[in-house]
Formats: structure tokens, C-alpha cells, sequence
């Protein structure tokens, strides 16, 4: 990891068992807006934006799965935000998967993140 890199982690309080994850996105142009590692109690998680494919490809040897509406869920309704509104919900607090333009991946438990 850069040292500047580094910094920047430090100044936005990035989980240490992320940061090496964190830089491969930042890497492969994706935009990051939250993340946790878990901290041993919960599955790791980051939501992200754009990027140029690579993580798709990838997550899962990271041990992250991304986050589908597989169940219809009404939180998920609002999905596409209204243009003179701008987004504010990242993920849907009943699916968990990604609204407005983001994407949420979680720890499959099989997770290579050090924590």
C-alpha cells in the first residue's frame, strides 16, 4: 500500500482488515462509501459504486458475496432516486442489497480479510 494511501485510511477511519481490499477497489476505479470488517461479531461488508468490473469477478476469493433482492422486499422500492432528488439510502435496511446506484458486498463466512 502507498503511503499516502495509507494516511488517507487513517484519516477515514477504514478498518484495518479492509484497507488491503479498500486499495485493490481504489485501484480498479471503483468509488467506496462505507465499509466495516465486522469486528467479530458481524460478516464484513462494503458498499461501492462504478469500478471497471474487476471486484465482480473477484469478490468471492475476498470471501464477499454481493447482495441481491432475492426476496421482493418493499424497502426496496425506491430504488431508482428522482432526479431532483439526490441519492440518499445506499442499501435497503430489509434486503440489504444496494439502492440507488450502489452496490453492498458481505462476508460469506469463508472471508480472507484479516480481522
Amino acid at each position: 500500500m502507498k503511503p499516502n494511501q495509507q494516511e488517507l485510511m487513517d484519516k477515514l477511519e477504514i478498518d484495518a482488515g479492509l484497507r488491503e481490499t479498500i486499495s485493490q477497489l481504489w485501484e480498479h476505479d471503483y468509488e467506496t462509501f462505507d465499509s466495516c470488517e465486522g469486528h467479530g461479531r458481524h460478516p464484513a461488508y462494503i458498499v461501492l459504486s462504478k469500478g471497471d468490473g474487476w471486484f465482480e469477478q473477484n469478490a468471492e476469493s475476498y470471501g464477499l458475496e454481493r447482495c441481491i433482492n432475492e426476496i421482493n422486499c418493499s424497502g426496496c422500492e425506491g430504488r431508482v432516486s428522482h432526479p431532483e432528488r439526490p441519492a440518499e439510502k445506499k442499501c435497503c435496511k430489509i434486503c440489504g442489497s444496494g439502492i440507488n446506484e450502489f452496490t453492498v458486498y458481505r462476508g460469506t463466512g469463508r472471508s480472507i480479510l484479516s480481522f
